[in-house]
């Protein structure tokens, strides 16, 4: 079992919770009434903003205090996070 979730994994997750309530944490799941799949969604979408606009804001400050030397590197990760969130938010959409 990976603990890295891919982008599917991610965004099925993130529309359940908001999609799903957890009756009195026992495990039984049952829809929402108050908030339609398409409201779950954009719920989703912005809690996948601000997840990847915090890691890049980490990932600045990190560079920022010289631990990461080399720019290409410092780049390429944050092309990874801007990919990943794009990803993310394209899988959130398709379902």
């Amino acid at each position: 079992m990976s603990l890295v979730k891919s982008p599917q994994e991610k965004a099925e997750e993130l529309v359940d919770r908001f999609f799903s309530i957890n009756d009195l944490g026992v495990g039984n799941k049952a829809t929402n009434p108050f908030i339609s799949r398409d409201y779950a969604k954009q719920c989703a979408i912005i809690c996948v903003e601000i997840e990847y606009h915090t890691a890049r804001e980490i990932l600045f400050n990190v560079r920022a205090s010289a631990m990461i030397e080399n720019e290409k590197i410092y780049l390429s990760r944050i092309q990874e996070l801007i990919g990943l969130e794009k990803e993310v938010k394209q899988e959130i959409e398709k379902l």
